[in-house]
């Protein structure tokens, strides 16, 4: 025995130091990664709580998830598409940056939310052959592109909502707007014309008066202008009394 300890003792011990070691290092491992683990729940908790107050705050978030399912109806798509579009904050007028000038931005959620909208509605038209939106879902898709810059594509939704209803005012106006946004003035006055003749609201129609005004003075038919401006200075009045 004391040959063979005086053989091997010291790789025995050797051994049993890396063994040792070994088991300090995995205990020390284990405690490591439990408080990676503690820490990495401590932030699952602090991001939930973001979440949890986006969700309060854009409540439209909870339903962009239910676009991406494969299997829904048209029925489907064209109820969450309102329900989404209805909890944006796009101005269902733009009177005031006609007449005011005020310069609005959409928020980067709201932005989110209309592109992905605008992509599902584009879809599902496409397979059924046939526009499946809400007339009012594609005014707001058209007044998101107009506030982006986008004037084609918001002619575009425009366009949609007319064809599903004759008889939108708004939609007329809106369209009137982005033409002369676009320069394209002579289409601009047809359309804000048909505008006027459908709109029944003297203060909405008051906007419409102004722009018509507006854009026959960038045609140079000034006195036509001045009688526009008066037109709209009358259902002003109308309006307050």
């Amino acid at each position: 025995m004391g040959e063979f300890l005086a053989e091997w003792g010291p790789s025995l011990i050797a051994i049993v130091g890396i063994i040792v070691m070994y088991r300090i290092y995995h205990a020390g491992k284990t405690k490591e990664k439990k408080k990676e683990e503690e820490n990495i729940k401590e932030k699952l908790v602090g991001v939930e709580k973001v979440v949890d107050k986006l969700f309060i705050i854009y409540p439209q978030l909870k339903s962009l998830d239910k676009l991406d399912n494969p299997n829904l109806t048209e029925e489907d798509v064209k109820r969450i598409s309102s329900e989404l579009l209805e909890a944006t904050k796009i101005p269902d007028m733009i009177d005031t940056r006609i007449e005011k000038g005020i310069k609005k931005e959409l928020s980067a959620v709201d932005k989110m939310v209309t592109t992905l909208v605008a992509q599902k509605l584009e879809e599902a038209d496409k397979q059924s052959g046939k526009l499946i939106g809400d007339p009012s879902d594609y005014v707001k898709l058209g007044e998101a592109s107009f506030m982006e810059g986008n004037n084609e594509k918001a002619i575009e939704h425009y366009k949609k909502a007319i064809e599903l209803n004759q008889n939108y005012a708004d939609a007329w106006f809106y369209k009137g707007v982005a033409l002369y946004s676009l320069g394209r003035n002579e289409e601009a006055l047809k359309v804000v014309e048909k505008a006027i003749e459908l709109e029944q609201e003297d203060d909405v129609n008051a906007v419409a008066w102004g722009f018509k005004g507006a854009v026959l003075r960038e045609l140079g038919r000034d006195e036509e202008a001045d009688k526009a401006d008066k037109k709209a200075n009358e259902l002003r009045k109308q309006k307050k009394e």
